[in-house]
């Protein structure tokens, strides 16, 4: 058999579109190869089990994300806006195979699967460290405080992509408005627990500092380039 010069991308497209075929279940990575006319093990060199291919999708979507956090003013928004933004832009990357999505969620909380369970508490725990990032979270010197806001954002995250998953209206219409309610009730939470200063309550400080700083670097950029 002849083979042919392949990429990771590739291969996530091809797994995706098969999937989309049949089920993520009965995918088999020998299809994958016959698909794209390549071999096992060179599949194997880039994705070491099917759940790799399965991770390199959340991937992209943490990607994406990330990339959301560079369009202009951003860090000007309040905190609680950029974590919508941030969000929606994550399960976005996801639209296109959201019944996909599904179905690797479901076939990684199988019985015997529980490896793969908890590598999705590992996978949990990466995209909301970098939601996090992105978004710009600081609390006050408090450990406390900021624990409670990272699981109160993990939670509202999760929440939102269990609903997203069967959400049929135009351009996840419905998921926006429950995640807009979800943070709005967290920050009046935020704000009875800890008095009215940025948490997810918005219009954080280090954001803007960031953003002038941005700015300013910008414009002294331009300057020497004239």
């Amino acid at each position: 058999m002849a083979t042919s010069q392949v990429t990771a991308e590739q291969i996530l497209d091809t797994a995706l579109q098969l999937a989309e075929g049949q089920s993520w279940a009965a995918l088999r990575l020998h299809d994958i190869a016959g698909k794209l006319d390549i071999t096992l093990d060179q599949i194997h060199s880039l994705y070491s089990q099917k759940d790799d291919i399965a991770e390199a999708l959340l991937d992209r979507a943490d990607r994406t994300m990330l990339a959301a956090a560079n369009t202009a003013d951003f860090l000007e928004q309040p905190l609680k806006e950029r974590l919508q933004y941030l969000i929606m832009a994550w399960l976005g990357a996801l639209a296109p195979h959201r019944h996909i999505t599904g179905e690797i969620l479901q076939y990684k909380m199988l019985l015997l699967h529980v490896h793969l369970q908890l590598h999705g508490l590992t996978r949990i725990s990466r995209t909301m460290q970098w939601l996090c990032e992105a978004a710009v979270l600081e609390s006050l010197d408090r450990s406390t405080q900021r624990e409670l806001e990272e699981i109160g954002i993990t939670a509202i995250y999760l929440r939102t992509f269990q609903y997203w998953l069967s959400d049929d209206s135009a351009d996840s219409e419905n998921t926006q408005q429950l995640l807009s309610r979800l943070l709005n009730r967290a920050e009046k939470l935020g704000e009875l627990i800890f008095g009215p200063h940025d948490n997810i309550t918005g219009g954080h400080n280090t954001a803007s500092e960031l953003s002038k700083t941005h700015r300013h670097a910008n414009t002294g950029d331009e300057a020497t380039s004239h």
